[in-house]
């Protein structure tokens, strides 16, 4: 879906489109993403009671399953995919920070955002 030719006769319209699709892009999917594989799913795999387990201390199962599940969901990008959510893995580990997986995640889709609009690798979104 290329916004520039579809809402082309509704500027205004596509201007809307665009921001909505960036806020998304780098507020709501990084929280989101974030949330259920860092802060809840690491977590539980390490432990039924995951609220106990402090954020930031992982186990083999943990990291795999934070590294490879996040990863299937972009199998366009797999070999990317694994090595970046391993990088925001390590950073969780090394920070025991939420917010700096968040930050790291919002920028990251911020500047694959920029990258699409301005090559007009569309299938990227």
């Amino acid at each position: 879906y290329n916004p520039r030719d579809q809402l082309k006769a509704y500027p205004v319209w596509g201007c809307v489109f665009v921001g909505v699709r960036f806020f998304g892009l780098v507020v709501v999917v990084p929280i989101i993403e974030e949330s259920f594989y860092r802060a809840f799913l690491m977590r539980y795999v390490m432990a039924p009671d995951w609220w106990n387990v402090p954020f930031g201390q992982v186990n083999r199962a943990a990291v795999l399953i934070g590294t490879l599940l996040p990863a299937a969901a972009h199998p366009a990008e797999i070999f990317a995919a694994i090595a970046w959510f391993g990088m925001v893995t390590w950073l969780m580990t090394r920070t025991k920070s939420f917010w700096d997986c968040v930050v790291a995640h919002g920028v990251t889709n911020l500047l694959l955002g920029i990258y699409v609009m301005t090559y007009g690798e569309w299938q990227l979104w």
